[in-house]
């Protein structure tokens, strides 16, 4: 299957450079995207780009560098911001609630569409992992059903907390929609990805008194 490639980071050339040295230190594949420099605009705004698979060490490394450097605050024109899709990956954990809230706004403001996304485990998509009670007639098919049902119902009622939000604020112009799907997360978000093609991806690398080595923890920590 052909790799996802996602902005990650917009930077100047000298602290887009500094990212890309330190990621392929590590083995990570970063693509930039450099802009024509138009108009009164002194300053290259290069997109840093790197594969679904590499998101969460690539966003380790940002802040590293951040934490050296200091951030970089730039000034986007927002006649250069053209989002109408938000993907946001959500775990149904009280700390990774927040993202789908914050998302709102935006959206509101830049009339966009929100589609949250979910994948629960499902045990056919890893055979290594099986047991020998696993492997007993009907195991599989009633435990991936209630999961999934589960699943199904954690995302509506997170569905209706967002109408709810976007009624209270007069939210009008935001368009609610999800997937819950079974599976790896990082094959079926990549699928996701390229089927509904987003402007932005929102998601996170930890949350409060989480481990970094947590995947996707946090949303708009």
């Amino acid at each position: 299957m052909e790799n996802q490639y996602i902005t990650i980071a917009i930077q100047t050339r000298e602290r887009a450079e500094k990212i890309v040295k330190k990621a392929k230190e590590k083995g990570i594949d970063c693509q930039l995207e450099i802009p024509e420099l138009t108009g009164d605009s002194k300053e290259e705004k290069i997109k840093i780009r790197v594969k679904i698979s590499d998101i969460e060490k690539a966003l380790d490394i940002t802040e590293e560098i951040d934490k050296v450097y200091g951030k970089e605050i730039i000034d986007v024109p927002r006649e250069d911001i053209h989002i109408n899709k938000i993907l946001i990956p959500v775990v149904f954990k009280s700390y990774s609630e927040k993202g789908p809230f914050l998302a709102l706004s935006l959206a509101n403001k830049l009339k966009a569409e929100v589609h949250l996304f979910h994948t629960y485990f499902n045990p056919f998509t890893n055979p290594l992992s099986y047991t020998d009670d696993m492997k007993t007639s009907g195991y599989f098919d009633n435990n991936v059903s209630s999961i999934e049902d589960h699943s199904i119902e954690k995302m509506q009622q997170l569905i209706n907390q967002l109408h709810k939000k976007c009624e209270k604020n007069n939210f009008k112009d935001v368009i609610l929609d999800y997937t819950v799907t079974g599976g790896n997360l990082f094959n079926e978000l990549e699928r996701k990805s390229k089927i509904y093609e987003p402007d932005m991806l929102v998601l996170g690398t930890k949350g409060k008194n989480k481990k970094n080595s947590s995947l996707f923890p946090g949303v708009f920590n």
